[in-house]
């Protein structure tokens, strides 16, 4: 009886050893082929957003948008990080309660109403720094509600 136990579980291994590799990302079943797609579409779109290129350029934004005082730029950028921070803890809370795909939307939509308020604090004559600074805002707390934890617990899930 042991030893049929003990050639049952080294078959199972066999066979998990082989289960496993480029073949299943490779030729995928359809259950698989959905889940990749997921996952590697959402990654694709978390970069889409642009999150880098905005952190990148920052500053620049911010003295395009006529706040020359570096002193005044860092405080911003210390308040906005804060402000990135923060929505991060309760985003974190949010995911398991109101769900992944929700929040993503949500994410999505607001970072691109935050991208419309920065466009238009630049349209006229002289840019507006209150505008800048809250679509700034309002950009960051959208993306760091959906787009930025929610791509790493769906890719990593």
């Amino acid at each position: 009886v042991i030893v049929n136990e003990i050639e049952d579980s080294i078959e199972k291994e066999r066979l998990a050893e082989h289960a496993v590799g480029w073949g299943v990302i490779l030729f995928p079943s359809p259950a698989f082929k959905r889940i990749l797609l997921v996952g590697i579409g959402i990654s694709i779109a978390q970069q889409a957003v642009g999150i880098d290129a905005i952190l990148y350029f920052l500053v620049f934004i911010l003295k395009q948008s006529g706040i020359e005082s570096r002193i005044t730029q860092m405080w911003i950028l210390l308040g906005l990080g804060l402000v990135k921070l923060g929505v991060i803890f309760i985003a974190g809370r949010l995911l398991d309660k109101t769900g992944r795909r929700p929040l993503v939307f949500i994410s999505l939509l607001g970072c691109a109403v935050s991208f419309f308020i920065v466009a238009m604090s630049f349209i006229g004559a002289v840019p507006s720094e209150v505008g800048a600074i809250v679509g700034l805002a309002l950009y960051l707390t959208f993306f760091s509600i959906g787009m930025g934890p929610a791509t790493w617990t769906i890719a990593s899930e």
